[in-house]
């Protein structure tokens, strides 16, 4: 995960950081005019596609150039009427760049886990920090949200980010309240 325009609330970038690092991803952060130490930029773009995307505006245009170190990709301003991304890129193309390639994607204003066919089970595999922990559970088939003897819930704060928790919650729910509705199934797990 790079953690874009990090000079802009640095307090908050680091919080965000440490949270994404300590549940198990690889971090790394940039400034707002994303320059990266060479180091990371070889480490993120071995071999194979790197690919970068998230939401509109954050600056994912600005970072592939300045790794390629041209201007490949067309960059934008914030609108100032809506505080967000102005969808710049509107394609993907792959550029040449060390043993692999290295793309750009149009930003999103939203994400939809449903209509990418995440089903309800497997949104703890998003969650690193969750699935480790999951195996210490009473029950094999917990949920970690309601269940009694949860290795998950009993480290929520400490071992697990509160918030994280709480997406994690909101996706699996989701899902499975989606799942339900459009299979008319009313099972129960």
């Amino acid at each position: 995960i790079v953690f874009t325009k990090c000079d802009l609330n640095p307090s908050s970038a680091e919080h965000l950081y440490d949270v994404y690092s300590k549940a198990g991803y690889r971090c790394f952060k940039s400034s707002e005019d994303n320059r990266l130490d060479k180091t990371i930029v070889e480490d993120i773009t071995g071999e194979g596609i790197s690919s970068f995307a998230g939401p509109s505006g954050v600056g994912k245009s600005t970072l592939c150039n300045h790794i390629l170190g041209s201007d490949a990709m067309m960059v934008g301003d914030i609108s100032e009427r809506l505080g967000r991304g102005k969808h710049t890129t509107r394609h993907v193309e792959l550029f040449d760049f060390g043993k692999g390639f290295i793309t750009d994607t149009p930003g999103f204003t939203s994400l939809d886990l449903f209509e990418l066919g995440i089903e309800y089970k497997d949104v703890i595999n998003g969650f690193p920090e969750i699935n480790r922990l999951a195996t210490g559970c009473r029950f094999a088939d917990c949920r970690h949200i309601a269940e009694r003897d949860c290795a998950v819930r009993d480290v929520i704060g400490s071992e697990v980010d509160s918030d994280r928790y709480d997406r994690y919650k909101e996706f699996y729910e989701f899902l499975y309240s989606q799942r339900n509705n459009f299979t008319g199934s009313r099972r129960y797990v």
